[in-house]
């Protein structure tokens, strides 16, 4: 349960890494959809890789899948998470091509019988990750098998051609394993290797030497020629070559912010819900239907608040509501709803049943309720881990160790830490049904559930109208450099700089999702002022392209 709850916490990077090979660049695409620019000139291709040509066709199909595949575990994706993605995606297209090469040169294969055991038996991660059952966390082999088969009879054929990729997937991720383990293998040190290294490492020599300093010699003693710049030049020309080609270019940004008046109003409205939080009966309801962020209400130790927070509803009674204030460019609201003493942290077991395996959710909940009755009558709980669990745990015999409040789902980890030492307790949680013991509870410090409401502060549509008619009255004005340049100073307009831009890149110091504008700059000319005004965050930008 604690990888469970890791999981949960971290998937925004966790998932990006698990997919591994079976995701294809998908933030790509705009590199794709425009037909040209830095990956290639053919409208055709994306690009050629170890003298393999990627089409545009089928690049963009499978672009397209594991978009919609991503999205669905993710939601969306920050600017940091296109960046790191678009150029994470690409290399292991890269690695993937050349792998393929190497392992198809040796001739590896992955048999039948091997593949099935890959897809139903011992699933790899991009299986699991496709047939989990939502309600119990588990994957879900009967789903899949059904799916295997109802793939051979889809009249739409669609079905058929996803199963087809999904097993070439497996079968080369398993080749590329089996290839890195070969490498792996291979690599070793004898006895000679070892002695040198350790010779080279313990061996010490004593010695004197002279030197002088560079700042010894007075600089207008040292006549630098035309001649010694064209030396330096020829033998460290390589150190400033660029690996891939790059972009800068000049900008102004129409600040598009809320306004004054924007920030007033939503204090008014947010004052109007400070008092609908002070008398709701049904905290959790009110978060659901009001706040922005939709977040659990859960028991947080002090420290775990924001700052502005933490102090004052640790000494505040309970109902007391705090607010409206300001935080993270949103107006805040909250409400104590219960204080109390409670274990630092907590040393339990668990047995996790499986409602998919055990055909439904009642099965596996009278199952858990006679474990309990087992346990609570003396039986070995470890016993019936290891025959019962269908987790990690139960090969420790239902062992998760001790942790701390953060750690597990909510279900969870308000059973064990409001619960008492020694009971027995059956749990339901979207991974499933769980018998847990509660073996220890240490510490004991003072703990709060707050309800946080929050609400955006952002524009309204004339604060937006108003920044977007400054940057076009700019835009109409420029059509070269130099105008861009007159016509800034003229209006006092800070011109900001993207230099060396990579075709990859997702974001510009204070302009956090730049793909349009970097797009635009890799099918400029030199000169180019942009034909578009470019909507970025709160900001109208215009540009014109400075350098290739």
């Amino acid at each position: 349960m604690g990888i469970m709850g890791f999981l949960r916490n971290r998937a925004g990077v966790i998932i990006v890494i698990a997919i591994g090979f079976a995701i294809v660049a998908f933030l790509l695409s705009d590199a794709i959809r425009s037909g040209k620019g830095f990956i290639a000139d053919s409208q055709s291709e994306v690009g050629k890789v170890a003298g393999e040509t990627i089409s545009y066709k089928d690049f963009n199909n499978r672009v397209e899948q594991n978009s919609q595949q991503f999205k669905q575990q993710m939601g969306s994706l920050n600017a940091q998470m296109t960046g790191y993605v678009v150029e994470n995606t690409w290399n292991q297209t890269v690695s993937g091509i050349i792998l393929k090469k190497q392992t198809d040169k040796l001739g590896l294969s992955v048999g039948q019988t091997e593949l099935f055991d890959l897809i139903f038996d011992n699933p790899t991660q991009q299986v699991k990750q496709i047939f989990t059952n939502q309600q119990t966390g588990q994957f879900d082999r009967a789903t899949a098998v059904n799916s295997r088969k109802s793939a051979d009879t889809d009249p739409s054929g669609q079905l058929k051609a996803q199963w087809v990729q999904l097993e070439d997937n497996v079968q080369q991720q398993r080749i590329n394993e089996k290839y890195i383990n070969l490498v792996k293998n291979g690599v070793y040190v004898n006895t000679l290797d070892a002695k040198d290294d350790y010779t080279n490492k313990n061996k010490l020599v004593n010695f004197e030497y002279a030197y002088t300093d560079y700042a010894a010699v007075p600089d207008a003693e040292v006549k630098v020629t035309d001649a010694d710049y064209k030396e330096y030049y020829e033998q460290n020309k390589y150190k400033f070559k660029n690996p891939t080609e790059t972009r800068s270019f000049e900008y102004v940004a129409f600040d598009a912010a809320p306004s004054i008046q924007d920030t007033a109003e939503a204090k008014v409205k947010i004052e109007k819900i400070a008092g609908g939080l002070k008398t709701t009966n049904n905290d959790s309801l009110f978060v659901a239907i009001n706040s922005d962020t939709k977040t659990p209400l859960i028991y947080q130790k002090k420290g775990s608040l924001e700052p502005s927070l933490d102090s004052i509803m640790f000494n505040a009674a309970k109902g007391d509501v705090y607010g409206p204030f300001i935080s993270n460019g949103s107006y805040k609201v909250a409400k104590l709803i219960d204080s109390r003493m409670s274990p630092d942290s907590v040393k339990a077991r668990h047995i996790l049943i499986n409602p998919a395996a055990e055909g439904g959710l009642d099965k596996a909940q009278a199952k858990a309720d006679s474990l309990k009755k087992l346990i609570q009558g003396g039986a070995d709980f470890a016993a019936l881990a290891a025959k019962y669990g269908t987790d990690g745990s139960k090969d420790k015999g239902g062992d998760l160790g001790t942790f701390a409040r953060g750690s597990m789902i909510p279900a969870f980890e308000s059973a064990v830490f409001n619960g008492s030492q020694g009971q027995v307790l059956v749990v339901n949680t979207q991974y499933g049904v769980h018998v847990i013991e509660i073996e220890k509870q240490i510490g004991l410090s003072r703990v709060a559930k707050v309800a946080v409401v929050d609400k955006a502060i952002v524009p309204s549509s004339g604060t937006e109208q108003s920044a977007y008619q400054k940057a076009q009255s700019f835009l109409s004005g420029v059509s070269s450099v130099q105008q861009f340049e007159e016509n800034a100073q003229k209006q006092g307009l800070n011109k900001k700089v993207g230099e060396n831009v990579t075709p990859l890149q997702a974001s510009l110091p204070g302009l956090d999702d730049s793909r349009k504008l970097i797009k635009w700059a890799f099918n400029a000319d030199k000169g180019a002022v942009s034909n578009e005004i470019f909507d970025i965050g709160d900001k109208y930008v215009v540009a014109v392209l400075t350098t290739i």
